[in-house]
């Protein structure tokens, strides 16, 4: 089961600074495949909705197509939903908050100069392992997404939260 890094960030214009939510003792919170993210950000990080949500690869190009062939025999492309190459698997997935986003209790904001300069076994928190926050990192460190102006759209490519991560409810579910 995969593990990703829930990035909150909002972009502050007086500052001209990005800061990223980050619980007390500097944990960035994570999220596991097949979790609904708005849940996730809602229990972890904040009552607010996210103004968009990004990834640091392309999703459309990490997902496997397959073909397969449907009962009145025709030909259909099928994507197999989690079976990401290694690029997508472990990228961390940016939640971008309005600047005035206010978070949950135990949790902060932190400037993202701040958390790049913390321990990596610091930031990982239980749950996730200081590696894969390290590749994390890095990878956003190495994009240059974080830095800068608050352009997230053109340095990121946009999730499409529908096609990754189920709802809380089932089909039955929402028939009953």
């Amino acid at each position: 089961m995969g593990t990703r890094p829930l990035i909150a960030a909002r972009y502050l214009e007086k500052e001209g600074e990005w800061q990223v939510a980050t619980d007390v003792s500097f944990t960035i919170p994570r999220l596991d495949e097949g979790q609904n993210v708005a849940k996730i950000l809602h229990e972890k990080v904040t009552k607010e909705f996210p103004l968009g949500l990004y990834g640091t690869v392309d999703t459309y190009d990490c997902l496997e197509t397959s073909s397969v062939q449907s009962a009145h025999g025709k030909q259909q492309d099928q994507q197999r939903e989690g079976e990401w190459h290694s690029s997508g698997a472990f990228s961390p997935i940016i939640a971008k908050m309005p600047a005035n986003t206010q978070l949950n209790s135990g949790m902060m904001w932190r400037p993202w100069g701040t958390v790049t300069a913390i321990p990596y076994s610091v930031l990982a928190g239980p749950g996730i392992s200081a590696e894969l926050l390290a590749a994390s990192v890095a990878q956003l460190l190495s994009s240059g997404i974080l830095n800068g102006d608050s352009d997230l759209e053109a340095k990121a490519f946009t999730m499409d939260l529908d096609r990754f991560y189920r709802s809380d409810y089932s089909e039955d579910d929402m028939e009953e």
